[in-house]
């Protein structure tokens, strides 16, 4: 049989291959490969065989469904392949039983603290809390040529910063007027309002108008338009809340985006932000990106974590966000060369 190696295909196709696809490949293969290495050292990494054959098992139970393996790795978790998701599968399976005192109820059937502490984050997530926000982005992605910038994430930094200082300036200016405008009525003369002076809400829109670098594709002249709920409209993404999972594909972020580079803007906007403050730039899958959150409604649908199948949700995700910190910790204790 012919062997056919990754140099070889790497050559026939890395014209299609940009630098930042390149980068990623390699940031997956270092944190699997120093993860891996720090689970076998703790004796913790499972038998291989048997859990393909779980694989294997649940694919097979699956496969009638529209919520399959495949759509779960590709569509779901947004993986490049199902190998890779497999593998990456395998190693937070293999973590599970480095933390089975985290993931696994107390003798009188309460949670074990770590859970309870993640119990939030998780209602938020599985219990379909919403948020309506909308996003600025200062790129260093090329949308309409598709390609990464040239030093385009040195020039979004630096982009999305002055925009930072544009805002918070511009918040420095309404405020002194209103303090003009009170001293004015106290002290009985005529305030007159500057001509430039518009809402905050007015200048944000001409902001994202100007300044965001979401893109959408040119609408056709003629015949069937595209749906208005996949539109990026410059960062306006919904009228309506939506949910943390929705949201994330608005973003341009996914459980796999957040694997590799230890961020996530939607994360920022659902657990860290108050409704009616705006925050950033963060760093993100794309760029920088500076956030306006209008509102936040609370879980609707809390998980009930004493219900098998709830538990084995919260545990699953539990376990997943921990393997993420556990695999980035490993690659910043290792000597590692050539990411760059």
């Amino acid at each position: 049989s012919e062997t056919l190696k990754t140099e070889d295909v790497f050559q026939e196709m890395q014209h299609v291959f940009s630098p930042a696809d390149v980068y990623d490949a390699k940031m997956f293969l270092a944190l699997e490969y120093v993860a891996k290495k720090k689970l076998i050292e703790a004796g913790a990494l499972r038998d291989r065989d048997e859990f393909l054959a779980e694989i294997r098992q649940m694919q097979a139970d699956l496969e009638g469904s529209m919520f399959n393996w495949d759509f779960l790795a590709l569509d779901g978790h947004q993986f490049p392949s199902i190998v890779s998701y497999n593998e990456h599968a395998y190693l937070v399976e293999s973590y599970k039983t480095l933390i089975a005192s985290q993931i696994t109820r107390t003798e009188n059937n309460s949670l074990p603290p770590e859970l309870e502490a993640y119990l939030p984050r998780a209602n938020v997530i599985m219990g379909l809390g919403k948020a309506r926000a909308d996003v600025l982005l200062v790129s260093a992605f090329d949308f309409p040529r598709y390609e990464w910038k040239e030093d385009g994430w040195a020039h979004a930094e630096k982009a999305g910063n002055a925009v930072r200082r544009e805002i918070d300036d511009y918040i420095d200016y309404l405020n002194d007027q209103a303090n003009e405008k009170q001293s004015a009525l106290e002290e009985g003369r005529n305030y007159v309002e500057p001509e430039d002076l518009i809402s905050f809400e007015e200048f944000w829109s001409n902001l994202l108008d100007l300044k965001s670098e979401y893109w959408d594709p040119p609408l056709p002249v003629s015949g069937k338009m595209p749906p208005a709920m996949g539109l990026k409209n410059k960062g306006r993404f919904t009228s309506e809340p939506t949910t943390r999972n929705d949201f994330r594909r608005f973003v341009g972020e996914s459980p796999y985006t957040e694997y590799l580079h230890d961020l996530s803007v939607t994360d920022k906007i659902f657990f860290e932000m108050e409704p009616g403050t705006f925050d950033g730039p963060y760093k993100g899958a794309q760029g920088y990106y500076i956030v306006y959150l209008k509102q936040s409604l609370a879980p609707t649908n809390p998980i009930d974590p004493f219900e098998d199948r709830h538990f084995n949700m919260l545990t699953d995700d539990f376990a997943r966000t921990s393997f993420q910190a556990y695999a980035h910790q490993a690659l910043a204790e290792a000597e590692v060369s050539g990411l760059d």
